[in-house]
């Protein structure tokens, strides 16, 4: 009965509706995601050039980095951070997917005649 009740409680607080991630936190997951992605994209580059490795001394991150002043929502934090860790490599800018963490409003669910996987791979300059 009490694992029925908190269960309940915690469902009730869960459900208050989108949820804001302050800007600080945000910036903190989309530098996480770009430290990532560029860890992997040097490890695919010393795969690619086993004969010469020193072509994958330097990461490469995209420059400037997003910077963010406002609270976002996390649902478009989220597919922007997902973007990011499938982009395709150099990672020399952000995925246009990264645009919605401008967005006021919540992106809500992906249709399903959208390519997610294929949108991630175009970017913005």
């Amino acid at each position: 009965m009490i694992k029925q009740v908190f269960s309940l409680i915690f469902i009730l607080f869960n459900c208050t509706g989108p949820a804001l991630i302050p800007a600080w936190e945000a910036q903190s997951q989309i530098g996480a995601a770009a430290e990532f992605r560029a860890n992997k994209c040097q490890e695919e580059c010393r795969d690619v050039n086993k004969a010469n490795p020193s072509l994958c001394e330097r990461r490469i991150l995209p420059q400037p980095p997003l910077i963010l002043f406002n609270d976002v929502q996390e649902r478009n934090l989220n597919l922007c951070s997902i973007a990011i860790t499938r982009t395709s490599c150099p990672l020399s800018t952000y995925p246009l997917a990264c645009l919605l963490v401008y967005k006021k409003d919540n992106v809500g669910d992906i249709p399903w005649w959208v390519n997610f996987n294929q949108a991630v791979k175009d970017k913005f300059k």
